[in-house]
């Protein structure tokens, strides 16, 4: 695992997802990296054991660099995932939104 994904993962510990909930212990331990929480959905069976995604942008440079957040479908862990395969598409979509977001 990349150690910006890494330090994203220690941040998430720090949060307690119980009192928080999901997108603002995100949040808090995308600011913590200085990262971006961009967006949170639920998994739809992209990934196993997971009930909701979020997308944190870890760095702009050289077209991105993401990170994934994943819920587990209990709801109560939450740990990040490097993209693969099967989120390739959520990936497009990131680097989309991203975009989108610097030309406003």
């Amino acid at each position: 695992m990349a150690l910006d994904l890494v330090q994203l993962d220690l941040a998430l510990d720090l949060t307690d997802i119980a009192v928080h909930g999901f997108g603002e212990a995100v949040r808090a331990a995308a600011r913590t990296v200085n990262g971006e929480f961009l967006f949170d959905l639920p998994a739809s069976g992209l990934l196993d054991d997971a009930q909701r995604i979020a997308v944190v942008c870890l760095s702009r440079q050289d077209g991105g660099r993401f990170g994934l957040v994943v819920l587990n479908s209990k709801g109560d862990r939450a740990m990040t995932v490097e993209p693969g395969a099967g989120t390739a598409d959520l990936l497009r979509f990131a680097r989309a939104f991203v975009g989108v977001l610097e030309k406003l």
